[in-house]
């Protein structure tokens, strides 16, 4: 009786259709070769040795040294007093060349 009231319940429930992915063996490879792990540690060495070679180089390309003092920089507030507004502040910059 069990199999009889099991074999109804699944005849009463809709039998739902899948959709089917079709894909060619070329597809599948490339699919294959994007996700392992090996592909991405190829491409992260690949990446790494890019930057060292473009430090490599840089060591070897003219370079420029500048030598200087910066000015000195200063902000300050002071109060204003106006009719229509009692106290304000307002900033000023002062830049001290040495």
């Amino acid at each position: 009786m069990r199999y009889l009231y099991f074999i109804l319940i699944l005849s009463a429930t809709p039998a739902v259709a899948q959709d089917t992915l079709r894909l060619s063996l070329a597809t599948v490879v490339h699919m294959a070769k994007e996700g392992s792990i090996a592909s991405k540690q190829a491409a992260t060495v690949k990446e790494t040795k890019y930057w060292e070679w473009r430090t490599y180089r840089s060591n070897y390309a003219p370079q420029l040294q500048l030598e200087g003092s910066l000015p000195g920089f200063q902000k300050t507030y002071s109060q204003c007093c106006s009719p229509m507004v009692p106290y304000s502040f307002s900033p000023f910059t002062i830049i001290i060349l040495r």
